[in-house]
């Protein structure tokens, strides 16, 4: 499969630690693997290439890096722990704050995170929820908690529910057509790479 044309390096943003209540957020940037799409979610590795997840993360005492955390587990286990912590909440309270901070219907609020966090979906090499992807994590809570929402936290969110009106609850539409689709109209990927770069990361 093509490599994308993504974020090939970024450094860190200032982070906090999502863990239990009570729910902070916000972490570090790294890397991309070529061959995930800006989300981490579409593209496998070729033969013989190692999967790994887009990644931000971090600790209280310090940032995981390459240098400190060169398997990425750490930033692996984080990434499950915000994925979880998102799915163990009300999801109709959920659903309703995300719509109240960003103007977007219940219904959609609604639409949103059943594709992202519940669902499964045709990937393509599988079928499977989506991987656990910190900035969407990140953008999705800062929605939640109404705190520094960013431009591209409600393209994200807006970019989600386009898809899922594609994809709904079929297996037959491959995730790349409908995300391909959605980003005509809501390019997260640019906005996030604007983002990152405004804010020199």
């Amino acid at each position: 499969m093509d490599r994308f044309d993504i974020i090939t390096e970024v450094s860190n943003i200032q982070k906090k630690e999502l863990r239990k209540e009570p729910i902070t957020y916000i972490i570090e940037v790294e890397k991309f693997n070529p061959y995930h799409d800006r989300l981490g979610r579409f593209a496998p590795a070729p033969q013989g290439v190692a999967n790994s997840d887009s990644k931000l993360s971090g600790a209280l005492s310090g940032a995981w890096t390459d240098e400190n955390d060169p398997d990425h587990k750490e930033r692996d286990r984080v990434a499950q722990d915000l994925y979880k912590q998102i799915r163990s909440h009300n999801r109709q309270s959920e659903i309703e704050a995300i719509a109240k901070h960003s103007g977007v219907s219940v219904e959609d609020a609604g639409r949103a995170y059943d594709h992202i966090f519940i669902r499964e979906h045709n990937l393509g090499d599988r079928i499977s929820r989506f991987d656990p992807d910190y900035y969407m994590a990140h953008s999705w809570n800062r929605i939640r908690h109404n705190k520094d929402i960013q431009p591209h936290d409600i393209i994200m969110l807006k970019h989600e529910i386009a898809e899922e009106k594609i994809m709904g609850k079929s297996l037959d539409i491959l995730y790349k057509t409908a995300h391909e689709q959605a980003e005509k109209q809501y390019n997260y990927r640019k906005a996030l790479k604007k983002y990152l770069k405004d804010h020199d990361v």
